[in-house]
Formats: C-alpha cells, structure tokens, sequence
C-alpha cells in the first residue's frame, strides 16, 4: 500500500484495513474531525495502482484546512460493508525560516 498526500501543512496518515483481499474497491466518503464544528477533510480517493494492482491512498488537504485530526470509514464499494479506517492529522504549519512563530521576520544585526 502507499500513500500520496498533497499538503502544504505537515500531516500524518493511518490506514487499518481489516480485509485486504484483492481485487475490492475501496472507498472514503468524509474524514470528520470529533470537535463537529470544523469542516470535514474531503478529496480522498483509494485506487489500484498500475504496476501491481496494490493500494494508493490519495489525500488532499487543502490550505485553510484547520489542524484536527480526521476520521474516516473505508467501505467496500460493491457491499458497502466497512473493511478499515483512515486517520489523518493535519498539524500546524511549520514555521518560515527566518521567521518567528507568529509570522514576524526576525531582524538580523
């Protein structure tokens, strides 16, 4: 399996499938974060990959994305039975060099 993540933000991803026989195809409808209120992570996609037929987890996150961390049910498309889970956290930006950590360049002597 791979994972392809598309962030400017610094992320982690955890995939756990409980039924990996091939041939499935798989998706990921919304990654909710707990808090409720913060909009859901959406853009993933799990596709076959070419070369092997192996698993590809795409994950976009967009920009103004809040940091949380997201949860998802990964279904089976044809029995739209559950077969895993895909958490992604999405951590706070990482700091420019040069800057401080509120943004504010730093003044060099």
């Amino acid at each position: 399996m791979a994972v392809d993540v598309d962030s400017e933000r610094p992320v982690t991803v955890t995939v756990a499938l409980t039924d990996t026989r091939a041939g499935r195809r798989l998706c990921v409808d919304r990654l909710h974060a707990r808090e409720g209120t913060t909009a859901p992570l959406t853009g993933i996609t799990i596709d076959r990959a070419a070369s092997d037929g192996g698993l590809v987890v795409r994950v976009h996150v967009p920009r103004a994305q809040p940091e949380a961390v997201y949860n998802g049910v990964i279904v089976d498309e044809d029995t739209s039975l559950p077969v895993g889970t895909l958490s992604v956290h999405v951590l706070a930006p990482r700091p420019v060099p040069g800057t401080r950590a509120n943004g504010r360049r730093r003044r060099t002597r």
